[in-house]
């Protein structure tokens, strides 16, 4: 099949959320010729479509995760070509749910949001601890940190701040927040530079702190 028809399936896979034939169907596109910036482009398609399902309320919340698991197996296709390329990214982000908190789906819909976008994504994963929040950080743009209750919030979010700001990177990284338990006015209290109130907030949230670095 042409490289067009390969990515408009994969495109279509990954809108409903079919993991492995978003992978199968991303290394297909490959062996037809595309290029591992045309996967990205299929991705971007297919994530905001999935997110026009979810405003008119066709998709939920469960929908949007199985195409987030779907863009992320394309996205491991592709991830060795572009890095060994040296592809440009718009920055990096490192993403974790903090220490405590083992609520991951909002962090795995944003990194897959993010990676459609053109971020590279550094997931932490779950329960983190404010010290690895701040050793990614040397490494990263953005720092964006999850918590699902408000009083874990409330109690990790100045601890990563502090982190760091002890680590010396506080003025060389944006910090993000977000998850269930977060509010904007996080942003105040916590000495933070963004607040990403879903997936599609903190992409555009993160492109507007790059703007600032």
């Amino acid at each position: 099949m042409t490289v067009k028809v390969e990515l408009t399936r994969l495109e279509g896979a990954i809108i409903e959320g079919e993991d492995d034939e978003a992978g199968d169907l991303a290394k297909a596109a490959v062996a037809a010729g595309a290029s591992a910036t045309d996967v990205l482009d299929a991705m971007k398609t297919a994530l905001a479509a999935a997110g026009e399902k979810l405003e008119k309320r066709e998709y939920f919340i469960a929908d949007l995760i199985m195409c987030a698991e779907a863009a992320k197996n394309a996205m491991a296709v592709v991830t060795p070509q572009l890095e060994a390329a040296g592809a440009e990214y718009l920055g990096t982000v490192a993403l974790g749910v903090v220490r405590g908190d083992v609520h991951d789906i909002g962090k795995n819909l944003v990194a897959a949001y993010l990676t459609g976008a053109g971020f590279k994504v550094i997931d932490l994963g779950q329960d983190v601890y404010p010290e690895k929040f701040a050793e990614a950080a040397k490494t990263a743009d953005i720092v964006g940190a999850s918590a699902y209750s408000t009083s874990t919030a409330d109690t990790e979010f100045p601890q990563i701040e502090k982190a760091l700001t002890d680590a010396g990177v506080r003025d060389k990284v944006k910090l993000i927040l977000g998850g269930a338990g977060a509010y904007r006015d996080m942003v105040i209290l916590y000495n933070a530079d963004g607040f990403g109130r879903d997936a599609f907030d903190a992409v555009v949230e993160c492109k507007a702190l790059l703007k600032e670095v």
